[in-house]
This record gives structure tokens, sequence and C-alpha cells, in this order.
């Protein structure tokens, strides 16, 4: 059994095991053949655990240079020969320094920094299969369109692109952010939807249930029945980039870049290919409803009032699947992010909607206010209500 896991659960070939003991496969006679040497991550079930612990694992790791075909040679004819050691980006390697970047190390695809003769290089994991090359002749696009590094070629499942020496946008101008959005629209329609909007409403429900019980969410008072159905048939599905955070935004000499832009539309979450919305709530919700740049995205794609309502439901969807993936990041830059969406959907979801008048830290920790400071926010909701009206 091949894959390039074991990841957070090893389900992948936990789930395939188990499925063969069950047609009658004795333990014996089933080799896992890994992508690492490392153990199950920290959600495996404990019977795969056990299973995992006596299994015969055969590992042959293709970034040694005891490799048949070690992967720096596999890209020579446009890296030119190795001038240092290829050094792993996996597990949050990329971000080591800039320490306040959140990471999620357990989540994410193999990738390379590669010191050659022409350059300096990014190799990163994109798929064998057809789902590779797709995501191949995206990032070809994104490219010629101007939003992303020059993919090089596609080999043996990774994609090499230059590696661009820069920092993280400290402010991505509106203007980009539409146009951006906008190609992805146009160009990269997708066959079905991934999540249904009844799905993704359920899965913020749950979320925000267990992170911020304090607040009574209830998406069927507001979508329900012929209001989701109408929104439903409006959805256009296309291939998201899904990863509108701040720091994946690059400046280099003088222009801003798009990184991880190709992976995520087919990751292993419930989101899938979805409206273009998705992105825009994703922009929005990560610039802050008060930045002016967030009010112009938004008005470039939700003119109309099912627009606005489908960019509404979005926003709710797209912060509470941010709260639950962070949760899960064993960083604690990645709770600390986890923490921040907890206070964009408590911003989100009218006061009405809370069980008790609550206030939050800026960590993200909800505090009771006192009646006079639960007076003076229904007051300020009130001005926000009437200048918001204005």
């Amino acid at each position: 059994m091949v894959d390039e896991g074991p990841g957070l659960s090893g389900s992948s070939f936990g789930g395939v095991a188990d499925c063969l003991e069950g047609l009658g496969v004795e333990r014996e006679r089933i080799i896992f053949m890994p992508g690492h040497e490392g153990d199950l991550g920290s959600e495996a079930a404990a019977g795969h655990r056990q299973r995992w612990t006596g299994s015969d694992k055969r590992v042959q790791l293709f970034t040694s240079d005891d490799a048949p075909a070690p992967l720096h040679t596999w890209f020579r004819d446009v890296t030119g020969t190795l001038v240092d050691a290829l050094k792993d980006l996996s597990g949050g390697g990329w971000a080591s320094h800039r320490p306040a970047t959140p990471t999620d190390p357990s989540r994410e695809a193999r990738k390379f920094l590669l010191h050659g003769k022409e350059g300096d290089f990014v190799l990163k994991y994109a798929g064998i299969d057809a789902a590779g090359r797709a995501k191949f002749e995206r990032a070809k696009a994104l490219h010629r369109a101007g939003f992303c590094a020059e993919p090089l070629a596609l080999r043996y499942g990774f994609i090499i692109e230059p590696f661009i020496e820069g920092e993280p946008a400290a402010r991505v101008p509106a203007s980009l952010l539409v146009d951006y959005c906008t190609f992805r629209r146009n160009r990269f329609l997708a066959r079905k939807q991934g999540s249904s909007l009844e799905e993704l409403l359920k899965m913020a429900e749950y979320n925000i249930a267990k992170a911020v019980p304090e607040i009574n969410f209830d998406p069927a008072r507001r979508w329900n029945g012929d209001r989701l159905r109408t929104l439903q048939a409006a959805v256009r599905p296309v291939h998201i980039d899904s990863r509108m955070h701040s720091w994946e935004w690059l400046r280099s000499e003088g222009r801003i870049l798009k990184t991880d832009a190709v992976d995520h539309s087919e990751s292993h979450d419930l989101v899938g290919c979805q409206d273009i919305m998705w992105d825009v709530a994703g922009a929005v919700v990560e610039l802050g409803d008060a930045d002016d740049a967030a009010g112009e995205v938004a008005h470039a794609f939700a003119r109309a009032p099912q627009k606005r309502e489908l960019l509404e439901l979005m926003k709710v969807c797209y912060a509470a699947f941010q709260l639950g993936w962070w949760s899960m990041s064993s960083t604690t830059e990645g709770w600390v992010r986890s923490h921040w969406y907890r206070s964009r959907i408590a911003d989100m979801i009218p006061a009405q909607a809370w069980s008790h008048p609550f206030t939050l830290s800026e960590t993200g920790h909800l505090r009771p206010l006192t009646n006079s400071g639960a007076k003076a926010r229904r007051a300020a909701e009130r001005r926000d209500r009437w200048h918001g009206s204005c």
C-alpha cells in the first residue's frame, strides 16, 4: 500500500487496511510504503496506531543521495547542478524566518528549496495524476495573467518554479483582489461543487457551537427552505484559491504575487470547488469589514441582493471553517489564529443570537459584560446600524 502519508490521522492507510482485513487479508501480508519515516499523527484511531506500530513498513526517501533517482536530479536541465544541500520546507519550514506566520505542519504538501547553478528554485508536490496536471495548467494560467510565479515543469508529481525573494504584503490593494477573483471565476470553472451550501452551514453551526457556545447560531433562522434553495441555484462552482490570508501574498521587486494558489480546491476537506464568493468572503474576512478595501471587494461582487446574501452566508462559513482548521493546528501560531477567527465570528453574528452579553479580548477570549458595558455595546450597535443605513 503506497501513499504520501501518514498525516494527521493516517486514515488513508488505516481505512484501506481496515478494508483489506475485512475482506480476509491477513495483517502480516499488508506492507505499507509511506512517504516518510514518521509516525501517525495525533488524530489517529487507537486501532490504526496499534496496527501501524507492528506493521511491515518500507520507506525509500527520494530526497536521499542513495536513492535510485534523487529529487535534485529530476530537474537538472532547469536548475543546473546542485550547489548546496536540498532544503526541506515541509512542515512549516517555509515560514521558519517568519515566526509570527501561522503554519499547519501536519497538513502541508511536501516542498523543497533547491540551490542550483542556474538559481534558486522551489519544488512542491502537486500530484502524479490528472489532478496534478490540472494544477500545473492552472499555475501556468495564473502566471500568464501576472498573479503568480512561473511554473517551469511538472515531473513525478512535483511542480518547480523560481524561488521568489520577498516578504508578506502588509496590504493587498482591493483592485488586485478584485482582478484575481474575477480571473479565477472566469477561467477555472469546475464540473461540480464540493459541499453544498446546506452542508457548509451545518459545518459552521457545529464549529461555532464547539468554539463559541455563548453564541446561539441557528442558520435555519436566516437561510432555510426556498431562501437557501434560491442561493444554491445561483452557485457557479470554480476552482477557488481558498487561501486568501495576508501571508499568502508576497511583495517582491515592486509587485505583489499570490502564492499557494493551485491546490486547495482539491484538498482533503469538505470545501472543495465553490462559487467565487468563497474567495471573496475570504478576502473580506481576512481584511476585516472595517477596511475600505474589504468594502470595495464586496461591492465589486455583491451588488445584487442575492449576491449580497450569498456573500454573507459564505463569510460565516469561511470564518467557521478557518476556526475549525486552525483549532487543529499543532503550533502556537495556529492556535492564536483560531482565536482571531473566533473574534471575527463574534463580530458577524447579531447580538440577539448571543445567549449572554459578552465581549472579546484582543486574544479572542470571551468576557462577560457588566450591565453598563452591555448597554454601551447595544448603543454602539444601534449607532453602527444607523451609520450603515446612511
